[in-house]
């Protein structure tokens, strides 16, 4: 995108969102409060050129455990053509989840893909 002022048209009730590429949002499902229900799956919005590159933090939400490494700590990378998850750093296993990725790519391709993700390194090949 080339620098400068962007005018958008937006009704009242809508909040545009403008995202830089190369990066990602991480959502879970909407809860009224935490523990609510059980977190069974994490939603990646990519907004993708080249290569997005995150670590995603976890740890049990309610001790302070984190403070003596007791969290999860772990690189994802995605390109065009994979999905990269390393194996969890720290002492904290987080449960085995469903991960759906929404990858946007700048052209206007969109895909979708969902994988079970445990504390183990993947490679995900992508097409």
């Amino acid at each position: 995108m080339k620098p400068g002022w962007r005018v958008v048209d937006a009704p009242l009730e809508v909040i545009p969102l403008f995202q830089r590429e190369d990066t990602a949002v991480v959502k879970m499902d909407p809860q009224n409060f935490i523990f609510e229900k059980d977190l069974k799956r994490l939603y990646f919005d990519v907004f993708l050129n080249e290569r997005v590159e995150i670590e995603l933090y976890e740890d049990d939400g309610e001790s302070f455990s984190f403070e003596e490494g007791d969290f999860s700590l772990r690189r994802v990378l995605i390109t065009r053509d994979k999905i990269e998850v390393e194996s969890s750093r720290g002492g904290y296993k987080p449960p085995v989840r469903e991960w759906v990725f929404k990858i946007l790519e700048v052209e206007g391709r969109i895909r979708e893909i969902s994988i079970l993700v445990d504390e183990r390194d993947l490679k995900i090949p992508l097409r």
